[in-house]
Parts: C-alpha cells; sequence; structure tokens
C-alpha cells in the first residue's frame, strides 16, 4: 500500500525545516523567536517513518526474508549517504577530523545531524516491536490492544518522563514519538476509513493552527515572557496532533490530501532524506557571505532542492537498485539451494 500523501507530508515537513533554517541564517535575530520550530517537522518524520516501516511488517509479517530486506535497505539508505554527509562537511571545514569520527561512530552530532542516531538506533527495534504487536493485534480486540498500547507509553513516561533533563536527546527520550506511528499503522489496518474530506480539512486546520500557536513567538506574545525553545520537549503531547493530522490528510479526499498527494510535495518528499542532509551546509555558507540577503534565501531554498534531488538520483536511487539486486541474488540462490535439495531426497 503507498501513500501518496505520506510521501507529500515528508515533502512539506523538509521544505519547512529548509525554510526555518534559511530565515535564522539570513536573519538570526529571528532565532529568538523560530528556536525549536523546526522540531514539529522532525517529529512528524519520526512518526511517518515508523508508521510506514511497521506497516510493512504488518503487511508482510516478521519472518526471515522481510526481516534481512528491511535491515538491507535501511543500512543502504541512511548510512552510506549520511557518512558522506559528514565527511564532505568535515572537508568543507565545518568541523575538524575528530569531531567527524565520533559522528560517524554516532558519538557526537552537528546541528542536523543529531536526528539520524537517534531514528537509526529505533530501527533496530522496528523489527521486534512489530513482532510482538503482531502477536498481541490478532490475538486482543482492538480496543483491548490499543489500550495495551496507550498502556506501554504511560508506563514508559512514568519511567522516562520527558522533562527528565539527564535522557534529554536521546532514543528513550523520543520514543513515545515512534510508538504514535505504530500505533497509527495498526488503527489503519483496523479499518482503513476514508474520512470525510470537509471534516478532514478542517481538523487538519485546526491542527496547524495549534501547532503554530505552540511555536515560541505566538507563547512569547501570549505569556508576555522569554518562551524560546520552550516547545523542543512537547512532543509527548504535540506528536499526537501530529498522528491525527497525518492520518486525516493520508484517509481523505480533502484540500489537503490532494495538496499534499500532488506532484511537488511527493517529488520533495522523494529527496527529502538528501535534502535534509545537505541543506545546512548551503545555509550557513551563503547565509554567512549573504546576511539579510532575500535573492540569496531565496537561493539557499532553491539550491537546497536541487543538490537533493542530484543526491537522490546520483546516490539514493543506485543504492536502493543495490538493495533488491542483493535481495534478489540471495534469495534466488536459496531457491535453487532448496529445489536441488528437493531433487536429491527425490532420486
Amino acid at each position: 500500500m503507498h501513500l501518496r500523501a505520506a510521501d507529500g507530508i515528508r515533502g512539506l515537513s523538509v521544505i519547512v525545516i529548509v525554510f526555518l533554517h534559511s530565515i535564522i541564517g539570513f536573519w538570526p535575530s529571528t532565532g529568538l523567536f523560530l528556536g525549536g520550530t523546526g522540531q514539529f517537522s522532525v517529529w512528524t518524520f519520526f512518526i511517518l517513518s515508523s508508521l510506514l516501516l511497521t506497516n510493512k511488517f504488518i503487511s508482510n509479517g516478521v519472518g526471515a526474508k522481510s526481516v534481512f530486506s528491511y535491515f538491507v535497505g535501511r543500512f543502504l539508505r541512511i548510512i552510506p549517504l549520511f557518512y558522506l554527509a559528514v565527511a564532505s562537511y568535515c572537508l568543507a571545514g565545518f568541523y575538524d577530523v575528530q569531531k567527524m569520527k565520533s559522528i560517524l561512530m554516532f558519538k557526537d552530532t552537528y546541528l542536523h545531524f543529531w536526528t539520524i542516531p537517534i531514528e537509526f538506533s529505533f530501527y533496530l527495534y522496528i523489527p521486534i516491536i512489530a513482532a510482538i504487536c503482531n502477536f498481541a493485534f490478532r490475538r486482543l480486540s482492538p480496543v483491548t490492544f490499543f489500550c495495551a498500547m496507550s498502556f506501554v507509553i504511560i508506563l514508559h513516561q512514568c519511567l522516562f518522563p520527558y522533562t527528565d533533563k539527564e535522557i534529554i536527546g536521546s532514543l528513550i527520550w523520543y520514543l513515545p514519538v515512534f510508538f504514535y506511528g505504530i500505533v497509527t499503522a495498526y488503527i489503519i489496518n483496523i479499518k482503513s476509513v476514508v474520512v470525510n474530506g470537509m471534516v478532514a480539512d478542517i481538523f487538519s486546520l485546526l491542527i496547524i493552527i495549534l501547532c503554530v500557536l505552540s511555536t515560541t513567538a505566538p507563547m512569547t506574545y501570549f505569556f508576555s515572557e522569554d518562551m524560546r525553545a520552550w516547545n523542543t520537549d512537547k512532543f509527548i503531547y504535540i506528536g499526537v496532533l501530529l498522528a491525527v493530522f497525518i492520518y486525516l490528510v493520508v484517509f481523505s479526499s480533502g484540500f489537503f490530501n490532494k495538496i499534499l498527494s500532488s506532484v511537488v510535495f511527493t517529488t520533495l518528499g522523494k529527496f527529502s532524506f538528501s535534502i535534509y542532509l545537505w541543506h545546512m551546509g548551503v545555509v550557513m555558507y551563503l547565509s554567512k557571505n549573504y546576511t539579510g540577503s532575500y535573492w540569496f534565501f531565496v537561493l539557499t531554498i532553491a539550491l537546497s532542492v536541487i543538490l537533493g534531488a542530484v543526491s537522490f538520483y546520483v546516490i539514493e536511487n543506485p543504492l536502493e537498485s543495490a538493495r533488491h539486486k542483493i535481495m534478489n541474488y540471495i534469495f534466488k540462490e536459496n531457491v535453487v539451494k532448496i529445489n536441488n535439495s528437493d531433487r536429491k531426497s527425490e532420486i
């Protein structure tokens, strides 16, 4: 099941990140009001990733072939391009070789690279989580299953509350966001209800408004005090809204579904990982040399997309083709061995 609107949401999220980082880069004073706003898009990425990957295991099961294909796919999609980007930023002078090694080993980070170790680390657990959830999903009623999932999230917050400064920025801190995606994956597999377009649009718009009002500038205005980056740890609440937004957009025929299913946004979604990795280098270089320039601000966004597109076709696409060849070769070899052993047994 391919969900075009999900690709579009990913495209929208990455453009929001590029846009926000570019604004802060070219007009540094805006950082006082925009700090932490990009987190909303990052949380959306986390939810989408866990939703889509879990949905594959719901559809295909958690067998040897699906798990092996999954790990090969995740490795080839994330690690080579991530390593290349980290090395390129080092060569461009953004940090030294020692820091580069630490980033490659997931021991340190640099600006936007912090999301990759968290997401990739969670990928390692998805097959186990999906196997357990699939087992429970088949044996429990929907109400009991989702009560159990809710209990897991509540228990997690009792043990590892989002207010705990000792775990800030770690995988254990962000687990609820990923679990929102997993829960959504099972919801759509109970009954994929197509939501009325107008209803979906109204609630989607309300969620967007609530998210905008939750950013630093409006909160500072409402409370008349410094609310810089106050929302960076509010994923436990906002993540629920984002999961609902994703469901409403994907399973409706409304305005947001049509817009985010368009070629523009789905194409941006296809390039999103590459755009995300490379855009900060473009932002930092151009904003440093052309601070306050509206023309170079627009150029930064355009170059980030172009660079992401080139990276996708030159690196990501060939790696995905390599994954399919690897899978075909391995399982073709296994089929040949099985057939040969069957012939021998018949003889």
